[in-house]
């Protein structure tokens, strides 16, 4: 017996292992040389924003087998996806927009350069008498408390005069601590007591990033999206099922209590008015809808996930912060072509997503905001 095992085990370390390592170099040389891999920017943790890009990378994203989806990505020196530089000094005559937001706002699916905020900037440009500035700040996975931080630590300081946060349905539950990625600000709620929570870096941040440099660990996890069908199959032994609507599960906290949703936004939006008011910029939020209602045929305002949009509405009527419900451009681009807004293979805007947006701001900016520069 004890012979027996000793030969079990010099085959796994003589033959096994080697194979299993000679299979992985292969793969790993297959996936650099001969398929599209996708490139991913590396992130880093930084005093007091948390989550962030480290400076100065370029590559292309890729997702699907077949490349189904494929954006360039420029990260400036500031840590954010941009064709431009951002500086804190703003010559005289420039109106400068920021906006703020998720992996909506990143949209590394799209041309660092066709994203909505870089759209809106060119929109804006052809018709007004200054020059238009938009810079934008979005990163994945961040929430409203993020937003507020990034608004605090990095947007503030060049001086904007109009200020977006662009709302996702999930940016709600993920803005309560516990629900939250650890290495952003979140939101803590005990009893009639709101704090927030500081972020923290993720353990083994030094090896995601040395294991992002994997062309096959990078075409595992964002070509094929590994994480999604693991999910997916995670889903069929589940004692709970879920029910998703505008990529929510229908079960989150937040839509059950609305004391607990109206306390977190009634906290973040004072707290990003107040802001306003001291150092002199314009507020605006602009929010999703349940895009999946739309293709369906459905009303996406009798989806669940819509309480989201009437109690932000809500909120900022009460503080006098401007607010652009995307529902009805959504509503009115679908029944004039029938062209979906987001890609097949993952819920993030497509180019046509982006323009939408883009369009709905452009009109409400030029109707609602009316810069000071004659805007047309």
């Amino acid at each position: 017996m004890f012979r027996a095992m000793q030969l079990i085990f010099r085959n796994f370390v003589l033959l096994t292992i080697p194979s299993v390592l000679i299979l992985i170099l292969l793969l790993e040389f297959v996936c650099r040389y001969f398929l599209t891999t996708s490139d991913v920017p590396v992130t880093g943790f930084s005093t007091p924003i948390g989550n962030h890009y480290l400076a100065n990378q370029n590559g292309r994203y890729v997702k699907g087998i077949h490349s189904n989806i494929g954006g360039i990505y420029r990260i400036n020196g500031n840590g954010w996806n941009s064709p431009v530089e951002y500086t804190n000094e703003k010559e005289n005559g420039i109106y400068r927009i920021a906006v703020i937001g998720d992996s909506y706002v990143e949209a590394l699916q799209v041309d660092h350069d066709k994203s909505f905020p870089y759209l809106l900037e060119a929109h804006l440009n052809k018709v007004g008498s200054c020059e238009i500035e938009v810079f934008s700040y979005g990163h994945s996975g961040a929430n409203l408390a993020q937003y507020l931080n990034v608004l605090r630590t990095r947007v503030i300081r060049t001086s904007p005069d109009l200020v977006v946060f662009n709302v996702i349905h999930n940016d709600f539950q993920e803005s309560l601590n516990g629900y939250s990625r650890q290495d952003n600000w979140s939101i803590r709620i005990d009893d009639d007591s709101i704090f927030e929570v500081p972020p923290t870096p993720i353990r083994l941040l030094k090896l995601k990033q040395v294991m992002s440099h994997s062309a096959l660990i990078r075409y595992l996890v964002i070509n094929l999206d590994m994480g999604a069908r693991i999910s997916t199959l995670l889903s069929f032994v589940r004692t709970r099922p879920q029910h998703f609507e505008s990529n929510v599960d229908t079960s989150v906290e937040l839509l059950k209590d609305d004391r607990k949703l109206n306390k977190m936004l009634d906290y973040i939006l004072r707290e990003s008015k107040q802001l306003a008011q001291t150092h002199g910029f314009k507020l605006a939020l602009i929010i999703d809808t349940d895009r999946m209602a739309i293709y369906r045929g459905d009303d996406p305002r009798k989806s669940i996930t819509y309480k989201f949009n009437d109690v932000m509405r809500t909120e900022a009527k009460k503080k006098g912060i401007y607010f652009v419900d995307l529902t009805d451009a959504f509503l009115k681009s679908w029944g004039t072509n029938q062209e979906p807004f987001n890609w097949v293979i993952d819920y993030h805007w497509n180019s046509a997503g982006h323009e939408i947006v883009a369009n709905e701001l452009n009109n409400f900016i030029v109707s609602k905001v009316r810069p000071n520069c004659n805007l047309a």
